[in-house]
């Protein structure tokens, strides 16, 4: 080995017997379970924000359904009144049209149905 090789592998040596001390050291021991309680209670705001945001997604599918749901049943209901509207106004043409019959029928004189009015 070469002088340069060994100051490099002295200087390794102490770098990791002061390391290990460090390691070792209470202070670092706070440092590093500050830190690790800091990424845990990262993590788990995370997964609280994708909880309430999954929450209000749903909330917000379930408003978007009853709003779709009532837009249908309004349809219905007015397609049900059109209806209705057109079998009473046909209703009111028939018994305008039977009126109009009665209103307009003479004596029938012979069998071709001819009318004659007096």
């Amino acid at each position: 080995m070469t002088s340069d090789e060994m100051l490099d592998e002295l200087a390794r040596e102490e770098w990791k017997a002061a390391m290990w001390e460090v390691f070792k050291s209470e202070i670092f021991k706070q440092q590093r379970n500050a830190y690790e309680k800091y990424c845990q209670d990262q993590a788990a705001m995370e997964k609280e924000a994708e909880k309430v945001r999954k929450t209000a997604e749903k909330l917000a599918e379930r408003q978007r359904k009853a709003i779709e749901k009532t837009r249908q049943q309004e349809e219905r209901r007015e397609e049900r009144e059109r209806l209705k509207a057109l079998k009473c106004a046909e209703k009111a043409r028939k018994t305008a049209a039977t009126a109009a019959r009665k209103a307009g029928k003479g004596e029938v004189v012979n069998c071709s149905h001819e009318r004659f009015e007096d």
